[in-house]
């Protein structure tokens, strides 16, 4: 506060930073001549919109205090002056940042419809202008499909009416499918109805209509749409054997809720596990954890290996190999330790890596927090996928103007991590520049006075936006 407004008193910086610290200020603490103080009230609701509570009437009646008030705290239009509050673009000001602050707007505003409309397909979500209308608008069709387009919930604050009709739930639940729970009883047994919400949703199984809740039908197209409704579908659906199979060929998460013979065929539980590794948990449970198992579920996802058990985790072979079939150093991060720290291991990992590098940045400073770090060859390979594992290796290998080198050609920003020696190398530097002109903000003073450096910077930014 004091940075942003050095010249404010003492005073009006003591009651900004109290507030700050527990808005719980008496009106008595106030002196009137802050009341009326347009300039501190108009910074302060810049702070916090609610601070208009303190103004004065005179400058709760002041347009331009008041819109800087509800564009930062919408329910703050509750202190504006009465004339304010029946303001078009005071109150959809306000109703842009909090769809709640409607409920202070004048009656005017609330019976017109075409007011009413705006304010519900604007703002952040949730938005409940809905809520508020007066005059029957939750009856109106227009109001209510701006509603429950901009947000599927305000289905709740719809008339009976409107929850019978069937554009307007469809318009819901495609916005938000667990609007559909709002949805008239009709509408939860119309079969179209209650598989957009399903398809959208899998949640929405919970609220078809009773008809729907057993139909072997239905609920074989609710999983072709969305195979994660077999979690909320009934248990004898759950028991179905072409159900189960339906959705699981699609995801193998679900694989947890089937409940029919079929989990204890091997080729289904295959395929459950092909498309999801996690799945491995739960055909543990039926079948014996052959190697073949382990090994289709670390294909699809590298931390499957952690559910194998300690002897798979440790075992270098099936884990050298794993790695050489899918080419994916990864699973060295739920290997064992002792084979985290196995040198020609590593090695050989981060040779047939080809991930990309987001996945690989957790891998690799996993391996460089123990003694591979001061490793040479483990920290140039590792450099070559991520440059910014410099930061993690031995501070002599960071000095080493080789692997400085490779760490900066594959990301400028690796600069941070050399040496103060490498920092004012003026072909190192113009490397990292090459690679990411911000760079630049790393080197040594000396090297950010370069002609050169300095020269090839402003070429770089030229017409582009970055923050100093």
């Amino acid at each position: 506060l004091r940075r942003r407004c050095p010249s404010m008193d003492a005073l009006k910086l003591r009651l900004l930073e109290r507030y700050q610290r527990s808005a719980n200020l008496d009106d008595s603490e106030f002196p009137e001549a802050l009341q009326d103080d347009r300039s501190f009230v108009l910074f302060a609701v810049l702070t916090d919109g609610g601070f208009l509570r303190f103004a004065s009437a005179e400058v709760q009646a002041d347009k331009r205090v008041v819109l800087a008030a509800v564009q930062r705290t919408g329910k703050a239009l509750a202190f504006a002056a009465p004339h304010l509050r029946a303001d078009p673009d005071v109150v959809l000001a306000a109703a842009g940042n909090d769809s709640e602050a409607v409920q202070f707007a004048a009656e005017t505003l609330r019976r017109s419809a075409a007011f009413m409309q705006k304010c519900c397909s604007i703002g952040a979500l949730p938005n409940r202008a809905l809520k508020y209308c007066l005059g029957g608008l939750n009856a109106d069709v227009q109001v209510v499909l701006a509603a429950v387009a901009r947000d599927g919930w305000s289905l709740q604050f719809a008339s009976p009416e409107m929850r019978k009709h069937r554009d307007v739930v469809m318009r819901a639940v495609a916005q938000k499918a667990c609007g559909f729970r709002w949805a008239a009883e009709a509408l939860r047994r119309d079969r179209e109805v209650a598989l957009t919400a399903v398809q959208f949703q899998q949640s929405s199984m919970k609220f078809v209509g009773a008809e729907l809740v057993e139909d072997r039908d239905f609920a074989l197209e609710a999983v072709r749409r969305n195979p994660l409704a077999l979690e909320f579908a009934s248990s004898k659906l759950r028991a179905d054997e072409e159900v189960c199979r339906t959705a699981v060929a699609q995801t193998g998460q679900v694989l947890f809720k089937v409940r029919s013979q079929v989990i204890l065929d091997e080729d289904f539980v295959k395929q459950a596990i092909r498309t999801d590794g996690f799945a491995l948990s739960v055909a543990m449970q039926f079948h014996p954890v052959s190697t073949d198992l382990v090994r289709i579920a670390v294909h699809n996802k590298a931390a499957a290996l952690l559910v194998a058990g300690e002897h798979r985790q440790d075992d270098e072979s099936f884990v050298r190999s794993l790695i050489l079939d899918t080419k994916n150093a990864n699973i060295l991060r739920f290997a064992s330790p002792r084979l985290r720290n196995d040198r020609d291991l590593v090695l050989e990992a981060l040779k047939v890596h080809d991930g990309s590098l987001a996945s690989s940045e957790p891998m690799l400073r996993l391996l460089l927090e123990g003694p591979l770090a001061q490793d040479r060859d483990i920290v140039m390979r590792a450099v070559a996928h991520d440059g910014n594992m410099l930061g993690q290796a031995a501070e002599l290998l960071r000095n080493d103007p080789e692997i400085a080198a490779a760490a900066v050609e594959q990301n400028g920003l690796a600069l941070q991590h050399c040496s103060f020696r490498l920092k004012g190398d003026l072909s190192m530097v113009t490397a990292a520049m090459k690679q990411n002109p911000l760079a630049y903000q790393y080197a040594s003073e000396a090297s950010r006075r370069h002609p050169e450096h300095v020269r090839h910077l402003c070429e770089s930014l030229n017409g582009q936006e970055y923050q100093e």
